[in-house]
């Protein structure tokens, strides 16, 4: 206890120098920040009978700190106080020998209601020392960094079935301006993890499933004393009905100088299909694309109808021909946000 004295100290002298503006002064605009905490972040040995103290920049409202302080693992509150710019949490009864982390939301307010957007998440040990386990990655949504991103780990047992989107966390983060997550001091016990992320759009840090979308991360983690640590992972978001892209090039080698064309017809009856001309290279997009199963047929479009059918033969009249078509054989399956490169398509006569 004796190295975190001085801390307290300074916490103190810290919390007598607050300078309020004189009445009448400027408008405070400037959020809350934290600027001390106690006990110190990462430390190990911490007494199991300790009051969380977090001395922040300024003088606080109270009630803004409702429902925005968790400590993992769960331990129960006696009293959450503030104390002019000091935050103060006590517990009903002596903390588990073990790492805790506590973690508390954005959106704490200071005396003039400037809202803070910052969250606060630190670590310590009541055992001799503190966990070393790792997780971190990235979110992703639509394949771009989720900057509202939350991020929730889930300790299981085995046999065990966990509702992610019912049950506590074991964790809590959320994505930093680049999509990151990290979660640490996590235990090597042979301990088994997973990881659920969702958007959270209304960045109130629960899942409305009308409105926002998800991801459960494909693996199980496992973090020992021999592999503690976890890093890079990524996980892509995907709005199920998202459209996706599908892409190539067709070669013509019939000696027709027309129109180059390019059409995805739904395999589900009473679907739009999809046309696009191909520019002078032969290169082609078709997009948005639904979600769902197609035919491609690539096609000389020289009867202007967007289908690949017959045109009136200029040197008769009366007769008709088949444009140069292919239809690829197989059906294309797009997936919700999928990006689908199609193998050259080429053109040597009429009908292919």
């Amino acid at each position: 206890m004796r190295r975190l004295i001085p801390l307290l100290v300074c916490m103190a002298a810290a919390a007598c120098a607050v300078i309020k503006p004189p009445p009448g002064g400027p408008e405070d605009k400037t959020p809350p920040h934290m600027v001390g905490i106690f006990p110190t972040p990462d430390s190990a040995g911490v007494a199991r009978d300790i009051k969380l103290q977090i001395l922040f920049s300024e003088k606080l409202d109270s009630e803004s700190f409702k429902n925005r302080v968790e400590i993992y693992p769960p331990v129960e509150f006696d009293d959450i106080k503030v104390r002019d710019n000091r935050l103060e949490v006590s517990f009903g009864e002596e903390l588990p020998e073990t790492t805790l982390c506590v973690v508390i939301s954005s959106g704490y307010q200071d005396y003039h209601r400037v809202q803070s957007k910052e969250d606060i998440a630190f670590c310590f040990s009541t055992a001799d020392s503190i966990d070393k386990g790792l997780i971190s990655g990235r979110i992703l949504f639509k394949r771009k960094p989720d900057t509202t991103g939350v991020v929730k780990l889930f300790r299981i047992v085995a046999d065990t079935v966990i509702d992610v989107t019912k049950e506590r966390e074991s964790r809590i983060a959320k994505t930093a301006w680049d999509g990151s997550f990290r979660f640490y001091a996590l235990p090597t016990d042979s301990a088994r993890f997973i990881l659920w992320a969702f958007t959270d759009a209304s960045k109130d840090g629960t899942y409305s499933p009308e409105k926002e979308f998800s991801m459960l991360y494909p693996d199980t983690l496992l973090l020992s004393e021999t592999s503690y640590r976890a890093e890079g992972l990524t996980m892509n978001i995907i709005d199920p009905n998202e459209p996706g892209r599908v892409m190539g090039d067709i070669n013509n080698e019939t000696g027709i100088d027309s129109m180059l064309m390019v059409r995805l017809d739904p395999v589900l009856p009473g679907e739009k299909a999809i046309v696009a001309m191909a520019d002078t290279l032969g290169h082609y997009i078709l997009m948005p694309v639904p979600p769902g199963a197609y035919t491609l047929s690539a096609f000389i479009d020289i009867e202007p109808d967007s289908t690949c059918g017959q045109y009136t033969d200029p040197s008769d009249s009366t007769a008709t021909r088949a444009e140069p078509c292919y239809m690829v054989p197989d059906t294309l399956y797009i997936a919700p946000g999928e990006e689908k490169g199609i193998e050259p398509v080429t053109l040597n006569g009429e009908g292919g």
